[in-house]
């Protein structure tokens, strides 16, 4: 089984405070107070079409093709039916159902739908998602921040190939000199730095920092 891969970042847990301190002009004897927590780092991102896959493998009677046509469907039919104000329950899975967003009015009778700003998409896990930490391993990485200072640090330690002396060459791949013959670009230190990923360099902080 794989591992969830987590980076830990820092965070202001009295942003509130922070924020009236600004607002009262105090902010620069404000001490925040921070702590360090654990953001998840995403591995990858699956399309619709690798997913349908993937269950397709999993000692599926349906093919890949069927089984992309039923989530194609799923998700057209499930938008149609939050729309009539129903929730939709996938067993295992969890129910999906709506709840809205709206300015607030002074008075009750002055409240209509003009005031509603968005309608949400709420999933309410079922028994197969509630114990995800029970299952789960964990595997501490670099945030996507620190994972591409590390690479750049790493690219800019490294010389730079040299420009070709003469880019026309003479016919065998090389320029020839009177001691006794280089080729430019042709050096092997023996380093590789193309070769290698940073782990956690493609999650996103909530996806992560």
């Amino acid at each position: 089984m794989g591992k969830i891969k987590y980076s830990i970042v820092q965070r202001t847990v009295n942003l509130a405070e922070q924020a009236l301190a600004k607002q009262n002009g105090t902010e620069d004897s404000f001490v925040p107070q921070v702590k360090f927590y654990g953001a998840a780092q995403q591995t990858d991102c699956l399309t619709l079409d690798q997913f349908a896959k993937h269950i397709s493998e999993h000692h599926s009677k349906y093919g890949k093709g069927d089984i992309y046509c039923v989530l194609v469907e799923m998700v057209s039919c499930m938008r149609e039916q939050l729309l009539l104000g129903n929730k939709i329950s996938l067993g295992d899975m969890g129910s999906f159902y709506i709840t809205l967003s709206s300015k607030g009015a002074e008075y009750y009778d002055e409240f209509s739908a003009q005031n509603i700003t968005h309608v949400n998409v709420r999933w309410e896990q079922g028994q197969q998602f509630k114990d995800l930490l029970t299952d789960a391993n964990f595997e501490l990485v670099e945030t996507r921040k620190a994972a591409a200072a590390t690479m750049k640090q790493v690219r800019e330690s490294y010389p730079s190939r040299p420009e070709e002396e003469n880019p026309e060459g003479n016919g065998n791949g090389g320029s020839s000199s009177d001691n006794g013959g280089t080729t430019p670009g042709g050096s092997d230190t023996g380093d590789n730095t193309g070769g290698g990923t940073t782990p956690g360099g493609n999650g996103d902080d909530d996806m992560g920092a």
